[in-house]
This record gives structure tokens, C-alpha cells and sequence, in this order.
């Protein structure tokens, strides 16, 4: 940031001495020259990251079961506070999303069989995974999200756009055959 406005404060500088006013196009090769490997490298890890990086029975869980990040976040923190009691109002402050959003995906994970409600309020969820193989996917499912953030996205986010893409060209029109 400091070499950045370095070249910019440079730029200005010699932009008063030709009084002239400067243009994006001014700063371009000073910014080339000062460019941060580092940072090159990461963006280049993002954009080209493998597509093997999460395993088979985990993209095909997370493809079958969650529709969206919140869920996923959702679940997760449950997962990490097995003890704790959740509204859907307390759950939606903590992931910052709407409340509605935030009943409807606690009311699907309970149907899912990740959570169980408090027998004396079906609004209170706690986690508590039907089955103990759910309960080693969950692990499983925390611990590669915890290494693969953002290809556990893309994933998630893909399957979402796959489900508009399929909505949008159900009105496609088509031609009649003959």
C-alpha cells in the first residue's frame, strides 16, 4: 500500500511540474514495476486452484444436501456449540442474514436429521446428527471446508447457478418438430 501511494504521490508531483492532470494510464507502468509477487501468486492459486482438492463422497454430500453457504455456515456453527440451544432470530444475527432465510434452512437441516428441537419449543434447535455416520461426514465435512474455503464455495455456488440456469431454460422456446 505504501509503494502504491508512493507511485501516486510520485505521479502527482510530476504532473504539477508539466501542470497537467494525471490519468489511470499514468500510474499503469509505475504500478507494474512495484507489483507484489506475493500477491500475484495468490491470485494465481484462486483462479487456477484443482478441482480435486475436495474428496468425492464430500462433494457429493454437500451437492445432494446443502443449497447454500448459509446452511452450511449454519450447520458448522451448530456443529462447534453441540451444547448450546439456537433460535433461528440469535443463528441469523450470528451469520448475518435475514431471520426468514435462517428458520427455513434450520427447519431443513432438522428435516435432514442434523438437528433436533427442544421438546418443549420447536423453535429452539440444537445439534444432534441422527446417525453417527452424518456425525463423521459433518467432521469430515468441517474439516475440508476449514482447508478448501473457497473451492467448497464454488462448489455450492455452482450448484446454485446450475438450478437457475435449468429454471431460466424451462422457458426457453423451442421449435416444433416437422
Amino acid at each position: 500500500m505504501e509503494i502504491v501511494l508512493f507511485a501516486l504521490w510520485r505521479i502527482a508531483l510530476n504532473n504539477r511540474r508539466q501542470s497537467r492532470r494525471w490519468t489511470p494510464r499514468d500510474i499503469q507502468p509505475r504500478w507494474n514495476f512495484y507489483r507484489d509477487d506475493v500477491l500475484q501468486k495468490i491470485l494465481y492459486t484462486l483462479v487456477n486452484m484443482p478441482d480435486d482438492l475436495i474428496p468425492d463422497e464430500i462433494k457429493q454430500f454437500l451437492i445432494e444436501n446443502i443449497d447454500s453457504i448459509a446452511e452450511l455456515e449454519g450447520l458448522l456453527l451448530l456443529r462447534s456449540n453441540p451444547d448450546e440451544l439456537w433460535r433461528a432470530n440469535e443463528l441469523a444475527q450470528r451469520l448475518y442474514a435475514p431471520q426468514e432465510q435462517i428458520e427455513n434452512v434450520l427447519a431443513r437441516l432438522q428435516t435432514l436429521g442434523f438437528l433436533a428441537v427442544k421438546g418443549d419449543n420447536p423453535t429452539t434447535y440444537f445439534y444432534k446428527p441422527r446417525s453417527a455416520g452424518l456425525a463423521r461426514t459433518m467432521d469430515r465435512i468441517a474439516e475440508v471446508y476449514s482447508k478448501y474455503l473457497i473451492p467448497v464455495t464454488n462448489l455450492i455456488h455452482a450448484k446454485s447457478e446450475t438450478r437457475i440456469q435449468e429454471f431460466a431454460d424451462a422457458f426457453k422456446l423451442r421449435k416444433k418438430d416437422g
